[in-house]
């Protein structure tokens, strides 16, 4: 029973991480050190999205296996979470479109990472599709449902093949991250819906 949850489980939390630390790691590889010192800068700033809301999913993970055991109906506490995450996220997110440099500045406190500044929006867009990704897929391991693994493996290894092959900039870097994060989240929601209606 270890081995059948935690395995998937592990590769799961495994592959999420990898989202937010590949395109770091090929970025250096392929970039002088300043470009890639900006783009580490401006990725730390979309991770305070994700920061912010993962603390959610801590909270609902033990509600949803209590409420699962007793086969309680565990809708409420998903559309809730996925509220919690999404509406502070979005928020954080229109503040980086309409000021990036004030955030940059009171942030970074160097000016170089300014030049980055338009970059900071996609990156608010980005995490916050990785921060309900996130929580979706901890919703999935409290149900048990840990074929999700597979996916989510998938998709870590695609982004960064994507990614090794296509960089001539760093928008680009960040659309086919956002792209296939947005294309799990999209695919394991469809799956959930599906998953509902049989257990009703």
């Amino acid at each position: 029973e270890l081995l059948s949850y935690g395995m998937p489980s592990a590769l799961t939390l495994f592959s999420l991480t990898s989202f937010i630390t590949i395109d770091t790691l090929i970025v250096k590889h392929f970039f002088d050190p300043k470009s890639a010192g900006i783009y580490a800068g401006i990725s730390l700033l979309g991770r305070i999205i994700f920061f912010l809301s993962s603390p959610i999913g801590t909270v609902m993970f033990p509600l949803v296996v209590q409420k699962h055991t007793k086969q309680e109906s565990i809708r409420s506490t998903f559309i809730l979470a996925m509220l919690m995450v999404f509406l502070p996220s979005i928020v954080l997110t229109i503040g980086y479109f309409l000021l990036p440099n004030l955030v940059i500045g009171l942030s970074l406190k160097n000016d170089q990472y300014l030049s980055g500044a338009s970059l900071l929006g996609f990156m608010g867009i980005y995490m916050t599709a990785y921060s309900l990704l996130y929580l979706l897929a901890n919703f999935y391991l409290s149900i048990k449902k840990t074929i999700v693994y597979i996916p989510i493996v998938l998709g870590s290894i695609l982004q960064a093949v994507l990614i090794w092959l296509f960089h001539e900039d760093f928008f680009q870097i960040v659309f086919i991250s956002t792209g296939i994060v947005s294309a799990l989240l999209l695919f394991l929601l469809v799956y959930l819906q599906l998953y509902v209606r049989k257990r009703n």
